[in-house]
């Protein structure tokens, strides 16, 4: 069975937050990581690569992410049963 990594990029925030306390915080409350921080986990924990490119979509919004899969299946890219990957934290 194919795999899908869906990856929120707010996944990236230094700070991890709860339900709770999701409000709009001064950026001095958290770190973002580096675009190098960035680059290794993706290469180092999720397995992509710059030199063997994958198939993929950037969207805005999680809607947008069930919309390019409908194509994808539509387009015969994916099969209609696939898994999204979980990716565990830092």
């Amino acid at each position: 069975m194919p795999h899908i990594l869906d990856l929120d990029l707010d996944f990236f925030v230094g700070l991890l937050l709860t339900i709770v306390s999701m409000v709009a915080l001064d950026e001095s409350e958290y770190r973002r990581v580096t675009h190098a921080e960035v680059e290794t986990f993706l290469e180092d924990r999720c397995g992509l690569s710059k030199t063997k490119q994958l198939p993929g979509h950037f969207c805005t919004g999680h809607e947008d992410a069930f919309d390019t899969w409908a194509d994808w299946i539509d387009k015969k890219i994916i099969e209609s049963r696939f898994c999204i990957a979980p990716v565990g934290a830092r």
